[in-house]
């Protein structure tokens, strides 16, 4: 079989850091509960670096690992993040319990319905103080800038190159079964990268793999493959059109044929015909003569060509036929002999 994409170009999130450095703003008071005695009040502030997490790994969020500087005293945080120009109904802030690695406690905050613009946010993380420690002024409020970069188009690609409305042709059967597409995130000045979400209009005619994108022909006919930034009808996505041709095999009648430069038209001139195995009438071909001083083709069809060396040179030339992937050729031999004078 030949699975041939066919791509209508429509990129994608993830993974980089970008951390914002800011004036601690950190103080500590001076107050003692009876029987504890006071605490140094130079205390850091915690450190923050700040994640986009991985659009194919589920709901997008931006993660926020905290380094709690003070575990003595400091059980926790409440971490938010506002957008700009944004109110109090548009804040975002952590569910769940944090993940915790020693001292960094990383905090998850989900997006309903991630921008579609690029996008500042405030990063809050304000200390929870540690039971028995509430008498005490913790450290202020920390604050962080932090950019969400959205996604505006997806660029998909196939073997490095980008596909635009290229068709790829592969072989369903045997060890060329698959094509990998790719999808590169636009603009590419972002400074995260992840995979897209993969889907297939009909697994059973194409299979694609919804992280990886690897494509795999399962029968004939034609299905739409589609990249998307996130499991949702209104994300950014790229469509591809696949169609799964099901050839495996190709030959050329006759596979030997010899002319004369002059005489009659069964001496001079032949059809020349591809048979494909397998073909569902659908299959490019490409013909290749290899001298054209030897003879003269003309097309009939796509499997049929005429041949003539009425008029032409003495000698050999060869005629390939191949399918547009290149996966299966067959050859005729055509030997022209020079019609002598009487």
């Amino acid at each position: 079989m030949l699975l041939a994409v066919s791509l209508a170009a429509g990129i994608i999130p993830v993974a980089g850091a970008a951390a914002a450095s800011v004036d601690p703003g950190a103080t500590l008071g001076r107050s003692t509960p009876p029987g504890i005695a006071e605490i140094d009040p130079e205390i850091p502030t915690p450190e923050i670096s700040l994640f986009r997490a991985r659009a194919a790994a589920g709901p997008e969020f931006i993660r926020v690992p905290v380094k709690n500087n003070d575990p003595a005293r400091i059980e926790g945080f409440t971490v938010t993040a506002l957008p700009e120009g944004g109110g109090e109904a548009d804040m975002l802030s952590a569910s769940g319990e944090p993940e915790v690695s020693g001292e960094v406690y990383s905090y998850k905050l989900y997006f309903s319905d991630p921008p579609q613009r690029d996008t500042g946010f405030t990063i809050s993380v304000t200390p929870v103080a540690k039971a028995g420690r509430a008498g005490f002024d913790l450290p202020k409020t920390k604050t962080s800038s932090y950019t969400y970069r959205a996604i505006e188009s997806l660029t998909i690609k196939a073997g490095g190159e980008a596909v635009g409305d290229k068709t790829v042709y592969l072989q369903t059967s045997g060890e060329r079964q698959t094509v990998q597409l790719t999808a590169d995130k636009n603009p590419t000045s972002q400074s995260y990268a992840a995979e897209v979400l993969w889907s297939s209009s009909d697994p059973s005619v194409a299979s694609v793999d919804p992280v990886t994108g690897l494509v795999t022909g399962n029968g004939g006919g034609t299905v739409t493959i589609t990249a998307s930034v996130y499991d949702d009808p209104d994300t950014v996505s790229a469509s591809c059109t696949v169609t799964v041709v099901p050839i495996s095999g190709i030959g050329l009648n006759p596979s030997s044929k010899t002319l004369f430069t002059g005489g009659t038209a069964a001496e001079t001139d032949f059809e020349l015909t591809a048979t494909l195995t397998g073909d569902n009438g659908s299959t490019e071909l490409v013909w290749e003569n290899s001298s054209p001083d030897q003879v003269d083709m003309t097309k009939v069809s796509n499997n049929v060509y005429h041949l003539s060396a009425n008029g032409k040179q003495p000698g050999s030339a060869t005629i390939t036929v191949t399918d547009k992937g290149g996966f299966y050729k067959a050859t005729c031999t055509v030997t022209v002999v020079q019609v002598q004078s009487v």
